[in-house]
């Protein structure tokens, strides 16, 4: 029997970045010499309501450093320094560990640093879990997917916490499983109608 391959999304599916996100943006406005506008709770529910950050920075300052603030964004979001707030999702490492005799697990993530994103992984112990790490750069998620060494169109399947996901799930025609303990909430998700 094939093993069933699992593509599952990195930040907000496996990891909690909400520490990282949050962290970056109250630390880049004090930068900035501004003062952030909202809470850790506040502030996710922004992008849980599927917000992007660039339009959160927008809303709290009128845009006059949306530009700086966006590319200092991009520098800094990768970095060992601020990567190091991830936390592994509850759960994770026992799912893992129950499917991995069954299933291909790919990991797919936007991450742009193959490197910083493999240490991450080794220092959180999840990098053996994964059958192959597909890096979505400037691409469709679902154009990056069909190139994975793992791809079965009829025997796989897409887990994910955010419309990118989704998204890519039903294009690919696949079952696809949108997790609402991410970086979008359930109302939002239903949009983009997970099959």
């Amino acid at each position: 029997m094939k093993k069933l391959t699992l593509f599952i999304d990195l930040d907000g599916t496996v990891l909690d970045v909400s520490n990282r996100l949050y962290r970056l943006y109250s630390n880049l406005l004090r930068e900035f010499q501004m003062t952030p506008m909202y809470s850790k709770e506040q502030y996710m529910g922004l992008r849980r309501k599927g917000l992007s950050e660039d339009a959160i920075i927008k809303k709290q300052t009128r845009g006059f450093i949306s530009r700086r603030y966006m590319a200092r964004r991009q520098a800094l979001v990768e970095t060992p320094e601020y990567l190091g707030y991830d936390l592994v999702n509850k759960g994770v490492r026992e799912f893992f560990e129950a499917i991995i005799d069954s299933h291909n697990i790919v990991l797919v993530t936007r991450r742009k640093n193959k490197d910083i994103l493999t240490l991450q992984l080794e220092n959180l112990d999840l990098l053996k879990y994964f059958a192959d790490i597909v890096i979505c750069q400037e691409e469709l998620k679902e154009d990056s997917i069909r190139k994975s060494k793992c791809f079965i169109p009829d025997n796989s399947i897409v887990v994910g916490d955010t419309e990118d996901d989704v998204v890519a799930g039903n294009n690919l025609g696949l079952p696809t499983l949108a997790l609402t303990s991410g970086l979008r909430d359930e109302q939002f998700l239903r949009l983009y109608k997970p099959a």
